[in-house]
């Protein structure tokens, strides 16, 4: 029946059955009162955060590389110039010994009386030189002794050079010793280039 007031007896309070009330107009939110478009905004700013690291943790990296690389540049550098040093310090060594004993046989050879130190330097056999504690040859005279068994035209023959030439020019041949050709024949190519030239021609001079 209706109301003497003209109201609809359904309706309470004059509010609309259909109007939401509390809450429920702002619809969507997670359980920690987030919406949306707030979680996404969080997610974008972890993910700005992260990427950001990555690019750090990149840069830090390349630096890291460039540092171990140049120390190693650095370490080769020092092993490159280590390297250089002790080979001149064995081409040295070398070039000593040599001339240690290049001086060593010509002394050696005047006492042998053998009358071509250069010849005798170059057939000694060079890899049988043992040397002291000195860096010294310790056996050229056994070495040279040995060489002027097997080369005799090496030594100075008795009288040689005084039957020939003149006082004032007196024959070189003569004093380098006897050489003939026949004894020539007998050597190598090498053993004859070794020889004073001298010596050579006048062997092939006297014809014997």
């Amino acid at each position: 029946m209706p109301d003497p007031t003209g109201q609809d007896p359904n309706q309470t309070g004059g509010q609309d059955p259909q109007t939401p009330t509390g809450n429920e107009g702002q619809g969507g939110q997670g359980s920690q009162g987030l919406t949306p478009e707030q979680l996404q905004a969080q997610l974008k700013a972890v993910r700005a955060e992260a990427a950001s690291s990555r690019v750090l943790a990149k840069e830090l990296q390349a630096k890291l590389d460039e540092i171990n690389a140049a120390s190693m540049s650095e370490a080769e550098k020092l092993q490159k110039k280590l390297s250089d040093l002790e080979k001149l310090a064995n081409e040295r060594e070398a070039g000593l010994k040599s001339t240690t004993l290049r001086l060593n046989v010509e002394r050696e050879a005047r006492k042998l009386n053998i009358v071509d130190e250069d010849a005798a330097y170059r057939l000694i056999d060079q890899s049988r030189v043992e040397f002291d504690g000195s860096g010294n040859p310790s056996n050229v005279a056994a070495l040279l002794t040995e060489l002027t068994k097997s080369k005799p035209w090496l030594l100075a023959q008795p009288g040689a050079g005084s039957s020939s030439g003149s006082a004032g020019n007196p024959d070189r041949s003569g004093q380098r010793g006897s050489l003939t050709i026949a004894q020539l024949k007998q050597m190598t190519p090498k053993q004859v280039a070794a020889l004073d030239p001298k010596m050579v021609d006048a062997a092939l001079a006297a014809g014997v």
